[in-house]
């Protein structure tokens, strides 16, 4: 079994967020215990509300990635693999402009 398109533009989406980063581990997205807001260096304004990782989180996060490496990614070729990648850099091509202003309102520049 592959990974479905779905996934990986719920994948692709948790990422650009720009009001609320909720961490996502092992096909799911998680609230935090404790969260922070990131604000813009230029003026000061929240750009997001970034959801912390925990220890347990981490260790849910490895154990996930070990069982993506045993089962479906791990069993896709080479060349299946690649071409999902492409998949994704495609999505984020495509949301090209969303990063640059993700990276705007994070840096300042």
């Amino acid at each position: 079994r592959h990974f479905s398109d779905f996934a990986k533009v719920q994948f692709l989406s948790a990422f650009v967020h720009f009001h609320t980063r909720r961490k996502y581990i092992g096909g799911a997205f998680r609230d935090a215990h404790s969260t922070f807001e990131k604000h813009s260096p230029v003026d000061g304004r929240v750009v997001a509300l970034v959801h912390e990782a925990d220890a347990a989180d981490v260790n849910d996060a490895v154990v996930a990635a070990r069982a993506a490496c045993d089962g479906d990614w791990g069993s896709m070729s080479q060349r299946e693999r690649s071409a999902m990648l492409g998949k994704v850099a495609g999505l984020i091509e495509a949301r090209f402009d969303d990063f640059v202003e993700a990276e705007l309102a994070d840096t300042g520049r």
